[in-house]
């Protein structure tokens, strides 16, 4: 069980029990409750943004500071209208950083949040993949 999921929302009978990263109280709410609408949402965002990492890196690779802020902006309102607060945490200080950073030639701040973006995002896909799978 994650640290950003409280217990309380946590059931064995709740096939989204599972999901790690995901603080379900925080996304059913931001659906009023609406668990179809939140289940479509959460499988917009496992296939909106499953290459958030890869557009970033190549947006940001060729320059493009306003495509690779977009793509970490986006990330960040997604999840933590999801209930994926860390992610939507690193995701906020990485766009914070696009800003800060843009064209100043230092990378190594933006190439760290990146690798933590990446690191917070695989559990939170592979819950999905696996819910996902579950449903076929």
């Amino acid at each position: 069980m994650s640290a950003s999921t409280p217990t309380s929302t946590r059931s064995l009978d709740d096939p989204l029990a599972m999901l790690v990263g995901v603080d379900l109280a925080v996304g059913r709410a931001s659906t009023d409750g609406n668990e179809r609408l939140y289940r479509r949402l959460l499988e917009m965002f496992r296939t909106g943004q499953r290459d958030v990492v890869e557009r970033f890196r190549a947006a940001w690779a060729v320059g493009d500071d306003m495509s690779a802020m977009r793509c970490a902006h986006n990330l960040r309102t997604v999840a933590a209208s999801l209930g994926m607060t860390v992610l939507a945490d690193v995701g906020k200080r990485l766009e914070l950083a696009c800003r800060e950073l843009a064209n100043d030639g230092n990378d190594a701040q933006v190439h760290a949040l990146l690798a933590e973006l990446a690191a917070a995002l695989r559990p939170v896909l592979t819950g999905l993949d696996a819910l996902h799978g579950s449903r076929r």
